[in-house]
């Protein structure tokens, strides 16, 4: 009597895999065999003279039951790839080859919580591509509209600083951005000011005005009397000789946000 067992079985495919995987793709292999198990079946067989022919074809076709099996496998993995394995999922939930996701058009997403999953418009402030979940709008960036698969970029004047925004927001006082896109608005430094919101240009100070020595600066203030002099846009303070201007009597920045002097 001969036996054939399933582990014999699989040495014979391990021997096999030169022609099947090429020769040099072990660690294929070892996924191969790490989900799949060839059945552990035993045969014996008739060893009389009578049935050794048709013994050997039997013996043929069991050795090559594994190896159609890994075959198959191949082939399935020639579309989708072999998934990695989860440590944390059991065999009998395993999935060989992933399962596609529900489709949504463009502009929705699908949620699958609840007792009844459905396509859903995006909201405001995210985008959806019909297949992955809402994503929020990026720094910089915001959306107003639901049902979106973009986000829009601040202009200058404004910014946002948060993600998932449906609104820009207006530079505030003693700030400006003269770029698109930007999550943040630059202080107006010493010698220029800003006093309106949302503007993306600063005002320079007028011949014998002055601002404090700092950012952000909001307004301009006229130069005393003993020290009536400063030049255009100078953030070096009020000085007691001319500075290269005559001294002005308004440095009124208009209700537009147009400047009373130089623009910067």
């Amino acid at each position: 009597m001969s036996e054939l067992s399933g582990s014999a079985a699989a040495s014979s495919l391990k021997s096999f895999r030169g022609p099947l995987l090429g020769g040099s793709t072990p660690s294929l292999e070892s996924q191969i065999f790490q989900h799949i198990k060839p059945p552990q079946l035993k045969f014996t067989l008739a060893s009389s003279p009578a049935s050794n022919q048709r013994n050997h074809k039997f013996k043929q076709m069991f050795i090559s039951l594994p190896v159609t099996y890994a075959a198959l496998v191949l082939l399935a993995s020639g579309v989708s790839g072999l998934p990695k394995r989860d440590s944390n999922c059991d065999d009998d939930n395993f999935d060989l080859v992933p399962r596609a996701k529900t489709l949504c058009s463009p502009g929705n997403w699908y949620n699958s919580t609840g007792a009844k999953p459905k396509c859903e418009a995006c909201p405001a402030g995210y985008t959806c591509n019909g297949h992955q979940d809402p994503q929020s709008c990026d720094y910089g960036t915001y959306q107003p509209n639901v049902n979106s698969t973009t986000c829009i970029a601040t202009v200058p004047g404004f910014y946002q600083d948060k993600e998932g925004q449906n609104a820009s927001l207006p530079c505030y006082l003693g700030s400006y951005q003269p770029y698109g896109k930007q999550s943040f608005c630059y202080g107006a430094p010493s010698g220029r000011f800003q006093g309106q919101t949302g503007q993306k240009a600063v005002c320079g100070a007028c011949c014998g005005w002055y601002t404090k020595l700092e950012n952000f600066n909001t307004k301009v203030y006229k130069c005393p009397s003993n020290a009536p002099y400063s030049g255009e846009a100078s953030g070096s303070g009020c000085q007691t000789t001319k500075q290269g201007c005559t001294p002005v009597g308004k440095c009124a920045q208009k209700a537009n946000g147009a400047c009373p002097d130089q623009t910067f």
